[in-house]
């Protein structure tokens, strides 16, 4: 057997391998999958213990026997406790099963991992070669294509990168492309990715928003805001709304906020009716401010009607004769 990747998925309650080969499944097909789910490799079977060839380095907790031939995976800790079985599909090329994270201690999914599979005689082939993969590692801002492909004599395949830096903090990220085939000289080849994330030129954040909840219906209540210049370039003349339900309220103008500067605004409004409000402090984005998704800053807030008794009058000053009966009214 022929390695050629190992892919993994998991979610709150179970893990997902898939296992993909460069040559077709066969009658005879068995492995080991070994799982460091610790991440320690001094604790749990090592390299010099079981298959791996003595190249990999992980100390594993737990290993499923998979005997792809039969459909069937059997799970094991450390102790040779059995934990449970799972079921394995096979492809031309591929086989994939999925095992509950109850097998593995409920384990959070993260861990390292090492394959090794072969036939009824011997082991054949390890993934990775040296060392060991770890599952949850996938890197959301970048991404490839095409993930596979089959390149033929004298010809050339052009992977495409994508960088998604959206949702990324200022600061320095590393990643790397890892690129298997059946190269005898160069199987895997190590392509590392350094993304350095800069400081827009313009970028307005709204921060925080505290109003109280619940507020009394019929009375002024106020909204406190916290907006953050995190752009370049120092900023004049910042509109910033107070939206209640979706609609403008009020507004202010903010005249100055330096480089790297936090200031505050602070409106007030009346509930007019009982219910659930909508309020949200707004940045209006200048024309060439390309980060809005952080303009605007929400929170919910419920108004109630409390009860409000007056009396009228505050006090009485009474004079009667000796002997009469006087009714007074209080309101």
């Amino acid at each position: 057997m022929d390695i050629k990747q190992v892919d993994a998925g998991f979610d709150e309650t179970d893990i997902e391998f898939r296992v993909e080969t460069y040559t077709s499944t066969s009658y005879d097909e068995r492995g080991y999958l070994w799982l460091d789910t610790d991440q320690d490799p001094s604790t749990g079977w090592t390299e010099s213990e079981l298959p791996g060839y003595g190249l990999n380095d992980i100390g594993a907790d737990y290993f499923v026997w998979m005997d792809v031939s039969f459909g069937y995976g059997d799970v094991y800790d450390y102790y040779f406790n059995y934990m449970g079985s799972v079921s394995i599909t096979s492809g031309t090329y591929d086989f994939y099963f999925t095992i509950p994270l109850s097998y593995l201690g409920n384990d959070d999914g993260i861990m390292d991992v090492t394959i090794v599979l072969g036939d009824y005689y011997a082991p054949t082939d390890i993934a990775p070669d040296t060392g060991h993969g770890t599952t949850g590692l996938s890197i959301e801002w970048l991404s490839v294509s095409p993930t596979s492909g089959a390149l033929y004599i004298d010809s050339q395949m052009n992977i495409t990168l994508t960088i998604n830096a959206t949702e990324l903090e200022v600061g320095t990220y590393n990643a790397s492309i890892i690129i298997t085939s059946n190269d005898p000289d160069e199987s895997t080849v190590t392509i590392p990715v350094h993304l350095t994330v800069a400081s827009a030129p313009h970028d307005i954040v709204v921060t925080n928003v505290v109003s109280p909840s619940p507020t009394e219906v019929m009375k002024s209540t106020y909204v406190n805001a916290t907006i953050e210049n995190l752009g370049l370039n120092d900023e004049t003349n910042i509109s910033i709304n107070l939206l209640i339900n979706g609609v403008i309220e009020n507004s202010s103008i903010i005249s100055f906020i330096g480089n790297g500067n936090t200031t505050y605004v602070n409106f007030s409004w009346t509930p007019t009716t009982i219910g659930n409000y909508t309020v949200g402090i707004y940045a209006v984005p200048f024309d060439s401010e390309n980060i809005t998704t952080n303009n605007l800053m929400e929170v919910e807030i419920i108004a109630e009607g409390y009860p409000d008794i007056w009396i009228e009058p505050t006090g009485f000053n009474i004079t009667v004769t000796r002997g009469e009966l006087l009714n007074e009214t209080l309101v």
